[in-house]
């Protein structure tokens, strides 16, 4: 339709054709800033996975039902609409499906949350080509990946993981630290992407950046995370890899009772 792909999409493109070459490992793993077109982008690869591979399973989870619908089913819906139709019409479209007409029950993509209490996301595909897609990965239970190790078995299988990252320890981090080398690893500044707002930058610096000095803004959890798609600084970070909503020093006791007229406190544990 006359558009281009961003240079930042075009280099996860990249990685999949290195991959399927036998050129690089299988799975990818993208911390990234947000607003650089993952949603769009994955719909792209699930249409072109399915088309060109017969018989292919491609799993996709995220921790939130609203991730996995309203962003990339959505841009799938909307990317099914522009294909020819000769070509459109081989697929058949759902709300947690996309199915290859010729063979539905064996050709298939499906959307499925991602908790500890559910863990079979990634599990249950067998296919010869085998495509794992991953939202949200920076808050996906350590159990949903154990129980999806089987799908990585086939030859042909491969996944990519893409989160923010909000998370200092679990899978995910582990994939951009000591799990490097089994990966391919990519990292993305939302401001080096040409579809990102500017305003939506600025609306980060504005929150959390005031008083701080342009030159130490990387310091800043929130702009570190969601603008410069880098993980947490380490001593931000609680012994679960979390970020405290409160520090110690903004934290204080003091004997009562206390008295009031016309007023009420109410304690809240964070």
């Amino acid at each position: 339709c006359g558009e281009n792909i961003t240079c930042q999409q075009r280099l996860i493109l990249l990685c999949i054709e290195k991959a399927i070459k036998g050129e690089a490992s299988k799975k990818m793993s993208i911390v990234s800033g947000r607003g650089i077109g993952k949603s769009s982008l994955f719909a792209m690869i699930i249409i072109w996975f399915l088309f060109c591979y017969p018989q292919s399973n491609i799993p996709c989870t995220a921790v939130t039902k609203d991730q996995l619908d309203d962003a990339m089913w959505k841009e799938l819906a909307m990317w099914l609409e522009k294909l020819p139709p000769e070509v459109k019409d081989k697929f058949d479209y759902s709300a947690d499906h996309l199915r290859m007409k010729e063979s539905p029950k064996t050709w298939f993509a499906r959307a499925r949350t991602a908790s500890k209490d559910r863990p079979e996301a990634l599990s249950g595909v067998h296919a010869d080509w085998i495509l794992a897609i991953i939202d949200e990965a920076s808050a996906i239970d350590e159990r949903v990946f154990e129980m999806g190790q089987g799908i990585l078995t086939s030859e042909n299988a491969f996944m990519i993981m893409i989160s923010n990252g909000t998370r200092n320890d679990g899978y995910f981090h582990r994939s951009h630290n000591e799990n490097k080398a089994a990966y391919q690893c990519l990292s993305f500044n939302s401001m080096e992407s040409p579809i990102v707002n500017e305003k939506y930058v600025h609306s980060i610096i504005d929150e959390y950046c005031t008083g701080v000095d342009p030159k130490h803004y990387a310091t800043v959890t929130e702009y570190r995370v969601n603008v410069l798609g880098l993980f947490p600084k380490i001593g931000v970070m609680d012994d679960k890899g979390y970020v405290n909503l409160l520090e110690e020093k903004d934290i204080t006791e003091e004997d009562g009772p206390y008295e009031f007229i016309g007023h009420r406190l109410m304690g809240v544990d964070c």
